[in-house]
C-alpha cells in the first residue's frame, strides 16, 4: 500500500464522524473539509466506509465492519442525534413536575428504590414499529420503574443509503417508552395519590367537586388561582403559591389555548400542558411552577432520557441495541396544585 493510499484512508477516518453527522442532519461546527466534499458530492455512506476500511466490495465491507468500531460510531452518533429531539407532546407532563435524581440502587433520604427487571421484547427483525411497554402501578414509596427493550440492527441497515431507518427505529423505541412515562403520570395524578403525611393529594382545600366545576374560563381560572394563593401550610401560614401551568386533557386543549391567548397572549405568565392520557375528559388542573411550589416529583436514575447501549451480537449479523428508561411519579405536597372536576 503506497503512502498516498495510507494518507487518503487516514483523512477519511478523520472525516468519518463529521460525515455521519452531516448525513444524519446534525449541526456540525467547523466540519472536516473532506466530510463536506463527500456530503456535497452525494457519496453514499457505504462507499465512504469501503474507502475508509480499504475494501472494494460490499461483502468485504460486511466482514470488515465486524472488526472495526464503525458500527459503534454510527450508533453513538444516532444516539447523540436523538438527545436533541425533545419528544414533543410526549414530555409535556414534565413541566408539571420537579425532577429529582435518586442515587442508583441505593437507599435515598426520601424513600426506597425499586427496580423491576421485566421487559417487553421488540418484535423480530422486519418489524419497525416499537412495542407498547406496560408496567405495574407505583406504590406510595418513592421508587423508580425501569423499562428495557432490546433489538438487533443488521450491518446491512447500518450501511444502507438511507440510515434514517436506524434513526427511526431508535426514535420509535424511545417514544414508546416516553408514552409509558406520560401514561403513568396521568394514572398517578388521577388516583389522588397519598402524600408523605398520610393524607391524599386532593381534598376540599384544593379541589372543586362536580357540583361547582366548569370548563376553563376567566371565572373558574380565577377561583383556582385564588385557592392556590390562599392555601395554608401545615404550620398555618398562607402558601402564596402562584399558578402558572394549566394542565388539561385532550378534549379541552383548544378551550385552554383560547382562554390563555385572551388573558396572557405573550404566554409570559401561563403555560398549557396537554395530557391525552387523562381518562377524565372534563377535569383540569392548575399548578404552580415546580421550581417554586412542587406538588409532584418525577424521580429518575441516570439522567432524563432513555439510555442506549450497544454490544456485539453473538452469531448474528450486526449489533444488539438495548434501550433503558427509568422514572417514577410521586406526590409530595398539595400546596401547588388545584383540580377542577369540570362539568
Amino acid at each position: 500500500m503506497d503512502k498516498r493510499t495510507v494518507d487518503d484512508r487516514f483523512a477519511l477516518a478523520e472525516a468519518l464522524s463529521d460525515y455521519i453527522d452531516l448525513t444524519l442532519g446534525r449541526q456540525v461546527v467547523d466540519p472536516h473539509p473532506r466530510a463536506l466534499r463527500l456530503r456535497q458530492d452525494g457519496t453514499r455512506l457505504s462507499r465512504v466506509l469501503m474507502q475508509a476500511l480499504g475494501v472494494d466490495s460490499p461483502a468485504a465491507l460486511s466482514r470488515a465492519l465486524t472488526l472495526s468500531n464503525i458500527p459503534d460510531l454510527l450508533t453513538n452518533r444516532i444516539t447523540a442525534l436523538l438527545a436533541q429531539d425533545p419528544g414533543g407532546g410526549l414530555v409535556e407532563h414534565r413541566q408539571c413536575c420537579q425532577r429529582v435524581e435518586l442515587p442508583d440502587y441505593r437507599a435515598s433520604s426520601i424513600g426506597s428504590i425499586s427496580l423491576g427487571d421485566d421487559f417487553a421484547p421488540v418484535p423480530d427483525a422486519g418489524a419497525f414499529a416499537a412495542p407498547e411497554f406496560e408496567g405495574d402501578s407505583l406504590v406510595t414509596d418513592v421508587q423508580v420503574q425501569r423499562y428495557v427493550a432490546r433489538y438487533d440492527v443488521s450491518r446491512a441497515l447500518m450501511v444502507a443509503p438511507d440510515i434514517g431507518l436506524m434513526v427511526q427505529l431508535q426514535r420509535e423505541a424511545r417514544n414508546a417508552m416516553l408514552r409509558v412515562e406520560a401514561k403513568q403520570f396521568a394514572t398517578v395524578l388521577e388516583s389522588s395519590p397519598m402524600l408523605p403525611d398520610g393524607d391524599v393529594l386532593f381534598t376540599a382545600a384544593n379541589s372543586v367537586g362536580s357540583g361547582s366545576g366548569g370548563q376553563p374560563s376567566v371565572t373558574t381560572l380565577d377561583y383556582a388561582l385564588a385557592s392556590l394563593r390562599s392555601m395554608t401550610t401545615p404550620a398555618g401560614s398562607i402558601s402564596g403559591a402562584r399558578g402558572s401551568i394549566l394542565l388539561v386533557p385532550g378534549a379541552l386543549e383548544m378551550t385552554a389555548l383560547t382562554l390563555l391567548t385572551a388573558v396572557d397572549p405573550t404566554r409570559s405568565r401561563f403555560k398549557v400542558a396537554v395530557s391525552p392520557w387523562l381518562t377524565d375528559s372534563k377535569a383540569w388542573y392548575v399548578l404552580a411552577s415546580p421550581s417554586e411550589s412542587p406538588s409532584l416529583i418525577r424521580t429518575v436514575l441516570e439522567g432524563d432520557e432513555p439510555i442506549f447501549t450497544t454490544g456485539r451480537t453473538i452469531n448474528r449479523d450486526g449489533l444488539a441495541v438495548k434501550v433503558e428508561h427509568t422514572f417514577g411519579f410521586h406526590a409530595v405536597s398539595r400546596l401547588g396544585i388545584f383540580r377542577n372536576a369540570g362539568v
